[in-house]
């Protein structure tokens, strides 16, 4: 088993406390800048700086509060250096703590705006699915309807597909071998291969190009492709092939 040196348990320790969102950050701060305060407040006391527990922690805690740099003239050169890095503390905590509150709001509008929240009214069509850019769309819809009392939007999608490319080539020579014609089907939802159609191919059947290559675009799903018509001179091949382009593009050819 791998040791881990002090330094990666460390940052592994502060990654899940800030891992954990505002609230972990939050506590991660305080708790930290409590720390702070009390060892320079056991400092000014180790040295005589305060005469007693409370005024020293009191006087780091106000510094940290109000980020106050001490002047010359408040007192021994020690204590003007604690109170420094006090104040230099209470300045990093300010802004920190600033900037985790800041993205929980803005984080927090974000949902507001797609719509991650509790719908309690009725009689309202909720709208799945969104992007930056339907609000802007939804706004210019309202102002053009006017004062009409029902309007439909409609929201499409366009499925994902994935290229595909068949090469015919001479099992003898590998040479490639064009105007060889396909067709091709896709498994439905009732296990039949169907006629897969396209806009360039309304009959679903495909012919190998000068390079000897059919290019396509496939959504995931079963296919058959079978010849229809071998190139000339040769014989057409009667096996069908059988692949599978899986949704995250992977093909395989199953028979």
């Amino acid at each position: 088993m791998k040791e881990y040196t002090l330094s990666e348990r460390f940052r592994y320790w502060l990654d899940k406390k800030m891992s954990k969102g505002t609230a972990g950050m939050i506590r991660l701060l305080t708790v930290s800048v409590v720390c702070v305060v009390t060892l320079v407040a056991v400092l000014i006391l180790i040295f005589h700086l305060r005469d007693t527990p409370f005024e020293a922690f009191w006087d780091s805690l106000a510094t940290v509060i109000n980020a106050w740099m001490p002047s010359s003239g408040d007192g021994s050169i020690g204590y003007i250096i604690l109170n420094t890095v006090t104040a230099i503390t209470g300045l990093l905590f300010t802004s920190i703590l600033i900037g985790v509150i800041s993205s929980a709001i803005e984080s927090k509008l974000q949902d507001l705006r797609e719509g991650n929240t509790t719908v309690i009214e009725e009689g309202h069509t909720v709208i799945l699915g969104y992007n930056l850019g339907d609000h802007g769309l939804l706004n210019q819809l309202i102002l053009e309807t006017g004062k009409r009392k029902r309007v439909i939007v409609s929201f499409t999608n366009t499925g994902k597909t994935y290229p595909v490319t068949v090469l015919k080539t001479d099992e003898t020579t590998d040479a490639a071998l064009p105007d060889a014609k396909f067709a091709l089907t896709k498994k439905n939802d009732s296990d039949i291969y169907v006629v897969f159609a396209t806009e360039s191919s309304p009959d679903g059947i495909y012919y190998t190009n000068s390079d000897a290559e059919i290019e396509l675009n496939l959504p995931a799903g079963d296919y058959q492709l079978k010849e229809q018509e071998p190139p000339a001179g040769y014989i057409i091949t009667n096996s069908i092939v059988q692949f599978t382009v899986a949704h995250d593009g992977t093909i395989s050819v199953t028979s």
